[in-house]
């Protein structure tokens, strides 16, 4: 019988990342309109199939990126544990200008950088924390469709 606790970890996160994304939104209102012109959206057939792209292919970026290829290049000097730690905070500081924004969203996409390289250990790989990720950008996206600045 297969192990389902880590698909059930998988959708704890992206439910919670979700959750967590909607609440900040609500609850800060951030100004949104610096996202106006990131993503070429007429270029790529309108919000709906930018959305999608964008999900898809951030997530899987940042993925191989940050607990690909960082993860084992620091996990094969130091260990798991400091990988997880190291490449959350790299995470971290590289959303300071994504979503949510500045300092806080920085410390909150460390949290979940924590969570996702705890995911890709408990998992074995990277294909559950790429769909938890989808899920937390498809979130985002449409947080910042949904404000109108798009």
């Amino acid at each position: 019988m297969q192990d389902t606790r880590p698909i059930a970890a998988a959708a704890t996160i992206a439910v919670g990342s979700s959750v967590m994304l909607v609440g900040f939104q609500v609850l800060m209102q951030p100004d949104l309109r610096s996202f106006a012109n990131v993503l070429p959206i007429s270029a790529l057939g309108g919000v709906l199939t930018t959305g999608v792209l964008f999900s898809i292919f951030n997530a899987l970026f940042e993925e191989v990126i940050f607990r690909g290829i960082l993860f084992d290049a620091i996990d094969s000097q130091w260990g798991a544990s400091f990988a997880v730690i190291a490449t959350s905070l790299l995470f971290g500081y590289g959303h300071m200008h994504g979503y949510p924004p500045g300092p806080l969203g920085a410390v909150l996409a460390g949290i979940y950088g924590l969570c996702l390289g705890w995911l890709r250990l408990f998992s074995g790989g990277l294909g559950l924390p790429v769909l938890a990720h989808i899920a937390a950008d498809a979130t985002i996206f449409t947080v910042v469709a949904r404000s109108g600045v798009l």
